[in-house]
């Protein structure tokens, strides 16, 4: 997706490089691309008359120079302030090296053009590289947010609107919060934070780490319900065993009355 500027941004490109330099640029890319339809058509006519055997391919650093009639072709160097940093390849020209714009102050020449690869340079510290060009990080604090991702050498500064947001894709999200036993997980919205919070009464979540939305109700199964249902079928008896056992003696000390009288 082409990146759209601000006027203000517009207006900066426009002084910083002069109707000249823009002439300079725009005839660079112009010269690329007939250099390549000439090397194309070129290229066309001559290997008609050469077999794919004879194919003479250049590396780094080279470029290829045709040869008549039935003599092979060859690879030379770059010219001075060119370079050719294609593999295995039939091109006919070097690239022109780019210029170090010293005056600047946003730039540093991190290693000089060569016939392998083109001038290098970074942006110095507290800036990134978009589009050929430096520009300053971005201050998150000056925002009132909060860093998500740090500035790169290519990638600006992400700025999340809470704490402890990581960011993932470009977006800004909270990371994963997992639960301990005897919690349960209150998913958060896009600008909350998870939360784990205690099972209530007669639930729990055995697991120490987890991210269960509920506690599981505490059940008196297996083992448990055995005990409580032999519980449930002994009291009945015990309670039928104990009438019996006054009934009996209810029985006993009334006979016993009755034959001291008598």
């Amino acid at each position: 997706m082409k990146k759209l500027y601000p006027y203000s941004v517009l207006l900066r490109f426009q002084e910083e490089f002069s109707p000249k330099q823009l002439q300079t640029r725009i005839l660079n890319i112009k010269t690329m691309k007939l250099q390549f339809l000439h090397t194309c058509i070129v290229l066309a006519l001559h290997i008609e008359t050469r077999t794919a055997a004879a194919l003479v391919h250049c590396g780094p650093g080279e470029k290829l120079v045709l040869a008549h009639g039935q003599k092979p072709d060859v690879c030379v160097p770059c010219p001075s302030r060119q370079y050719q940093n294609k593999k295995h390849h039939r091109l006919l020209y070097c690239l022109q090296c780019a210029a170090f714009d010293s005056l600047n102050p946003r730039l540093v020449l991190a290693d000089e053009c060569t016939r392998f690869h083109n001038t290098k340079f970074r942006c110095k510290t507290g800036f990134y590289l978009e589009e050929g060009d430096c520009y300053p990080c971005t201050n998150c604090a000056l925002l009132g947010k909060f860093k998500g991702r740090a500035c790169s050498k290519k990638h600006d500064t992400i700025c999340c609107d809470f704490q402890g947001m990581v960011v993932e894709n470009g977006i800004c999200k909270f990371d994963l919060i997992y639960c301990g036993a005897g919690e349960y997980l209150v998913p958060g919205m896009s600008r909350h934070r998870d939360e784990c919070r205690p099972c209530g009464s007669g639930s729990n979540n055995p697991e120490h780490r987890h991210r269960n939305t509920n506690c599981s109700v505490i059940h008196t199964t297996g083992k448990s319900g055995s005990t409580g249902s032999s519980e449930m079928v002994a009291m009945p008896m015990i309670i039928s065993l104990l009438l019996a056992v006054t009934t009996v003696y209810y029985c006993y000390k009334r006979r016993s009355l009755v034959i001291h009288v008598y």
